[in-house]
């Protein structure tokens, strides 16, 4: 697994492919709403999509290139 491909929980360390990453329970998306007000320039069409590890419940944050509006979590 490349870097680039994989995500890590800095809690308890399980390490996630990208396509098992995308299958985690959703804990938040952040919008450009949400980041503007701390980073001056964020690109509106990037999002921070917020997941919960599988093994510890920790919060886990990957930015995406496109809008993602998972079942049952309303977009901030």
């Amino acid at each position: 697994m490349s870097a680039s491909s994989e995500l890590g929980c800095s809690t308890c360390g399980k390490r996630y492919r990208a396509s098992a990453w995308t299958e985690l329970p959703t804990v938040r998306i952040l919008t450009w709403a949400d980041m503007h007000v701390h980073v001056t320039a964020w690109p509106e069409e990037t999002v921070v999509a917020v997941r919960a590890c599988s093994a510890c419940g920790a919060a886990m944050a990957r930015t995406s290139q496109r809008r993602m509006v998972p079942v049952g979590v309303e977009p901030a």
